[in-house]
């Protein structure tokens, strides 16, 4: 049984990579026909959760007590609000190229919060070469699209989106560390839905909505493929193997996800290719590599949290 699920979590962790390595796309698509972002976010959570939480319902399963509700929340406030509606903010002020080396500190934070939050969870040399030979890939990869332009909204973006990868990693070990003991589905399912309606607040409270009513078709098939692979696939697939993995060694997808976008782009959006890629998803996969071997040399010492 556990090698069963060993496997299943390895199979959901390939398919984490795939499906959110897409949704970068899907995110542009739906800003660039002027859906709101905290809103964007806001109904693909509430929707997928509302799949998630009515699965559960209606095979039985029962809501958790008081405690667990509340941790849920904070799940949700941490990971839905802070991890996705600021990144969502972010990126209409910021360039994908940007945004990708940002976001490549997300496994940074966890790891460095992981030694704080995990009695036994330790870091080795080869750990940290690994992360710093996934960055330099990162940065080879957008090198021609780091450009930033020093306004307002540009250094507001940046400050979001250091904060949304901070929240995402902090959500991610507080989820590892208070882990609800409900079923998994239902568990998801009310963790995006408490995240979706803080989300739907902050929308209503301080974005324009008004022209909500004239969104393209382009935009609505964006938001169905944001619901369905971004947040019923992909964020159910995360939430399974944060159950059986360590944080710090989940984060890795962060890297694989950006290659992925990166040909997404090039195959659906026309974007180019050139040898400076090839060189940055070398240097990103050898930096996987390393720090997923590393990882599993130290789960059998038993010094891996």
């Amino acid at each position: 049984m556990i090698q069963q699920n060993r496997n299943l979590a390895i199979l959901a962790f390939l398919m984490l990579c795939l499906v959110w390595g897409t949704t970068y796309l899907g995110i542009k698509v739906a800003i660039d026909e002027h859906i709101p972002p905290f809103f964007l976010s806001a109904i693909r959570h509430i929707a997928a959760g509302l799949v998630f939480l009515l699965f559960s319902l209606m095979n039985g399963k029962k809501l958790p007590d008081s405690r667990g509700m509340i941790r849920l929340a904070i799940i949700g406030f941490l990971m839905i609000v802070g991890g996705n509606g600021l990144v969502c903010w972010a990126e209409q002020y910021l360039s994908s190229g940007l945004t990708a080396v940002i976001c490549s500190l997300s496994p940074v934070f966890i790891t460095v919060l992981s030694l704080f939050a995990f009695r036994n969870f330790s870091i080795s040399t080869l750990i940290v070469s690994g992360f710093l030979l996934s960055i330099f890939g990162i940065l080879c990869i957008f090198h021609k699209s780091i450009g930033f332009q020093v306004s307002y909204d540009s250094v507001a973006g940046v400050v979001f989106l250091v904060l949304a990868n901070l929240s995402w990693a902090v959500g991610s070990i507080f989820m590892k560390k208070n882990q609800v003991h409900t079923d998994l589905f239902l568990a998801v399912g009310l963790q995006m839905i408490f995240g979706g309606l803080m989300n739907g607040m902050i929308s209503a409270g301080f974005e324009n909505t008004s022209l909500i009513g004239e969104i393209s078709a382009a935009g609505w098939w964006a938001m169905l493929y944001l619901i369905i692979v971004g947040s019923l696939i992909g964020y159910g697939c995360y939430i399974y193997v944060l159950w059986q993995y360590s944080p710090s060694r989940i984060s890795l997808h962060t890297y694989i996800n950006t290659i992925i976008a990166v040909f997404v782009g090039w195959m659906l959006g026309g974007e180019q290719i050139d040898r400076y890629i090839f060189l940055g998803t070398f240097f990103v996969l050898a930096g996987v590599i390393l720090v997923n071997r590393e990882y599993t040399r130290m789960r059998f010492k038993g010094v891996e949290d």
